[in-house]
């Protein structure tokens, strides 16, 4: 389907948008781009893009729009029932034949959807090779998509909600600051390799099931917050890349300033992790991860971490140990092994404990006993249901 096609309208006399069908000035023309950049950004992409027949100074305007939203509502043209099918029916017609009209309306209603959804994916796929070498910012919500490589030049920003792809390969910005993958599944074996070496913010939420192939993700020497979050890692590690690749992921980001992981297991460091300094992390975010093998995640990142300043240890699970006498510390045996001899290095730094069960309060005399420099002051503890 061509865009003229689907954007033609009728023709207007040239230098009349705004004004009065008797040929009034056309105030609204007159505005500079940047204002008509913002009032079309607050249109549908279909209306957007349709402001091109409106005269010679809107023929290019939509294609710099910081903002387009293709919605497939605007595609939606279903007809009701009383449109498409004779109503005209007596009323001594037998169940038969009410049978067949509802069969035939599904079997309508089946291919109006489908027409709708294909001028759809014609209008949103040639949209976005036209905008190719302007577009700044995507988002895409909800998608059902084959291509295998997303690459620009000029993207800054990319947002991937729950879309599911069948091969996706690749995404490849050195202009991308933002990126974020929430949810969705790459389906196919293949890796997918991001080569964003510039991205600031970097969010990335996904089940490791859902993305077996994995994910490849190059150094960002450039980032500052980074939210890693993967679920069913406890499941489902010997079947998915992803589950054996973290302590990978966790190298390609290690300039953060700001650290949040979620749901990560034992496996994070994988079976012989080589030393990786943190040079700028100043916050780190633990959320319900697995530290049940003597805290050796925990650890790690307080020796790597020279200048860390906040910790927060969210709901994650703790190492639980056998005990003959009733009452001992179940943390007590942890303090020879994995935290023994381990100092904190950060003066000023200040631990916030979130739990659930009854471990919280002796992790925080564990981390009081074994750093000089950690006061009572500076942890917190919070219980939650």
């Amino acid at each position: 389907m061509e865009l003229g096609d689907a954007f033609r309208k009728p023709a207007r006399a040239s230098g009349v948008v705004g004004g009065s069908s008797a040929g009034g000035p056309d105030r609204l023309s007159s505005l500079p781009d940047c204002l008509l950049h913002t009032i079309m950004s607050s249109l549908k992409a279909r209306q957007a893009v349709q402001t091109c027949v409106l005269s010679t100074r809107w023929r290019h305007l939509w294609r710099s729009v910081p903002c387009l939203d293709i919605d497939f509502d605007e595609f939606s043209n279903t007809a009701p029932a009383s449109d498409v099918f004779d109503s005209n029916e007596s009323d001594d017609d037998t169940s038969d034949s009410d049978s067949d009209n509802w069969h035939n309306h599904k079997d309508w209603e089946h291919f109006t959807k489908y027409k709708d959804w294909e001028d759809f994916e014609d209008f949103a796929v040639t949209l976005i090779r036209r905008l190719c070498r302007s577009l700044v910012d995507l988002e895409l919500d909800n998608c059902s998509c084959e291509i295998q490589s997303i690459t620009s030049q000029s993207l800054k920003t990319l947002v991937l909600k729950r879309c599911g792809w069948r091969n996706l390969s690749e995404i490849i910005s050195p202009t991308l600051k933002t990126l974020v993958i929430d949810g969705g599944s790459n389906i196919g074996a293949c890796v997918l390799v991001i080569l964003a070496p510039s991205v600031v913010y970097l969010h990335l939420a996904m089940r490791v099931d859902y993305f077996s192939g994995g994910v490849s993700l190059n150094e960002v020497p450039s980032v500052a917050q980074a939210l890693i979050h993967l679920w069913y890692h406890k499941y489902v590690y010997a079947r998915s890349k992803l589950a054996g690749d973290q302590f990978k992921l966790l190298c390609s980001i290690s300039n953060s300033t700001n650290l949040e992981l979620s749901d990560v297991g034992t496996t994070v460091l994988g079976k012989e992790p080589k030393f990786q300094e943190f040079k700028n992390l100043r916050s780190l975010l633990l959320d319900r991860c697995d530290l049940s093998d003597d805290f050796k995640t925990l650890v790690f990142f307080l020796r790597s971490s020279p200048i860390l300043e906040k910790l927060t240890l969210r709901c994650c699970e703790f190492p639980k140990y056998s005990n003959k006498k009733k009452g001992t510390p179940i943390l007590n045996k942890t303090s020879s092994s994995e935290l023994r001899g381990l100092d904190l290095l950060c003066e000023n730094l200040k631990v916030e404990i979130i739990y659930n069960d009854g471990y919280g309060p002796h992790l925080m005399q564990l981390l009081l006993r074994i750093s000089v420099n950690l006061s009572k002051n500076n942890v917190k503890l919070t219980k939650v249901n």
